[in-house]
């Protein structure tokens, strides 16, 4: 029989237990009619949306620009992706300064800088060393947002919010997408010359890079990269954050259960099988989003037969799917976490998510039906939002005191898959040459699909279900390291 002090300091554990959810609960309702927490999601979820615009406009206007230069599909492909060689270079550092000079000046520079070169890709376009490198510094400059929000995430977001307030920022980065597309399309649609190719694109890159400097003003005078710093944060508010920060979102209260090493655990970011595990299903996600983010308004434009503009009206479901499946995951996992585990919760919502893309992938490459392929497209990247409560939200949960250092190792790997997918997508397609005024005919017929066709400018529909297969495969493979190596729990080696 156990003593009697056991059982009284039994009783007194649950009744503190008891008394700090009560506390948690009735904190988590301070702040306000806006509370300072959520006004700092929405403006990172903002800035991700300014730089994803101003990532993916290239996407379209590279089109008319290509028509007009006289670039390759190769050549296409190399333009597309020198923004990562850039890219992959200062997430590290970028997480590094993060921590020491904090995450809203290190975010916000990230947003200015890729703005204002924006603003002056149109002068440098004529010259194609010059581009790739503006391209490459953008990258550069942009590099350092998503390591920078990170680490907002260990100071801003309690362990009991997580999957929805890295949701929703996450999110942003969709919107800007579904945004961009359209924009673009009537942007570079305002005026043609007399071989019908634009001469407005150079607009698609002003329109956006004042738009980024614009956010960069609003997010210097909201947001704070601490809640201690917060202009008008409520007693309570502040409270509540900082109990529940850091934390394994399996165990809300009572003893601090996660401890931060004195400095980044290295070795553990480069060994611990679930950090491989996020890393392999980030690099997944990246490839197919990347590829059909860069090569969506030429498949639409050329084998589903839709123009320029029609393209960009058409892209802009698949993700607004993207961005809605992004506020539900998030918001289904800390449901879910309530009634499961962590571990759990993130294995449902990211084969979930995986499934469905690989499926749409492998199906909408046989598609002749321009309704249905573009249902299948919408759905394909569409529920690759819905990761947000999968890998996404898994950085914080294995790592509440270094994600945002984690996160930099990660981006880097996923990242890679920004430099390759359009390379070897236009590998795949083909190399057709688009001559300085050439129209593009009609796209091929039912009866010439899936037929080479360099001809007439369009690609064969085989090549394109190559490219789609490729992904899909990809999304395989990463699906079956996250039922085997993924944790839910903060791992030790990694904080």
């Amino acid at each position: 029989m156990r003593p009697v002090v056991n059982e009284d300091e039994e009783v007194e554990t649950q009744r503190s237990t008891s008394e700090s959810q009560n506390l948690l609960r009735n904190l988590q309702k301070e702040g306000g009619l806006v509370k300072k927490r959520m006004l700092m999601t929405v403006l990172l979820s903002m800035g991700l949306g300014n730089v994803y615009a101003m990532r993916v406009n290239l996407s379209s206007a590279v089109e008319p620009m290509q028509k007009h230069y006289g670039w390759s599909n190769i050549t296409q492909g190399y333009v597309l992706s020198a923004f990562f060689w850039g890219y992959v270079l200062f997430q590290i550092p970028g997480a590094i300064l993060a921590e020491k000079y904090g995450g809203q000046i290190v975010f916000g520079i990230g947003v200015l800088g890729t703005a204002i070169l924006t603003l002056i890709l149109p002068l440098c376009a004529g010259h194609l060393w010059l581009l790739l490198a503006v391209r490459a510094v953008m990258g550069l400059f942009e590099s350092v947002t998503f390591p920078a929000m990170n680490v907002l995430f260990t100071k801003w977001v309690p362990c009991t919010e997580r999957s929805f307030h890295v949701s929703v920022a996450n999110a942003g980065a969709y919107m800007g997408t579904a945004v961009a597309f359209p924009v673009s399309g009537v942007l570079i649609d305002m005026h043609k010359d007399d071989d019908n190719v634009s001469t407005t694109w150079p607009w698609v890159f002003y329109v956006f890079g004042a738009i980024g400097v614009a956010w960069f003003i609003l997010w210097m005078w909201l947001a704070a990269s601490t809640p201690g710093q917060m202009k008008g944060i409520t007693d309570g508010e502040l409270e509540y954050i900082t109990q529940t920060t850091g934390r394994d979102a399996d165990v809300t209260v009572g003893t601090e259960n996660v401890k931060r090493s004195p400095s980044p655990p290295w070795r553990g970011f480069l060994t611990h099988p679930a950090a491989w595990a996020i890393y392999i299903n980030h690099f997944s996600s990246n490839y197919c989003v990347y590829t059909l983010m860069t090569y969506l308004p030429k498949y639409m434009d050329e084998d589903l037969g839709f123009s320029l503009q029609d393209a960009g009206g058409i892209a802009v479901i698949p993700y607004l799917c993207q961005f809605g499946a992004a506020i539900a995951s998030g918001t289904i996992a800390d449901k879910l976490i309530k009634v499961t585990t962590v571990r759990n919760t993130r294995l449902i919502i990211e084969l979930s998510a995986f499934t469905m893309a690989s499926v749409m992938l492998v199906t909408m490459g046989w598609m002749t039906d321009t309704t249905l392929a573009v249902v299948f497209v919408s759905a394909a990247i569409g529920s690759s939002g819905f990761v947000g409560g999968g890998f996404i939200s898994n950085y914080v949960d294995v790592s509440p005191h270094q994600a945002g250092y984690l996160y930099s190792v990660g981006n880097v790997i996923a990242n890679i898959a920004g430099i390759i997918a359009p390379i070897i997508a236009g590998y795949i397609l083909g190399d057709e040459v688009y001559p300085p005024t050439v129209t593009l005919t009609s796209p091929l017929t039912p009866a010439e699909y899936g037929e080479s066709s360099s001809a007439s400018g369009t690609i064969a529909a085989s090549h394109w279900r190559n490219v789609f297969y490729l992904s899909a495969a990809i999304y395989v493979f990463a699906g079956v390291m996250w039922v085997f190596f993924m944790k839910g729990k903060p791992v030790p080696e990694l904080n």
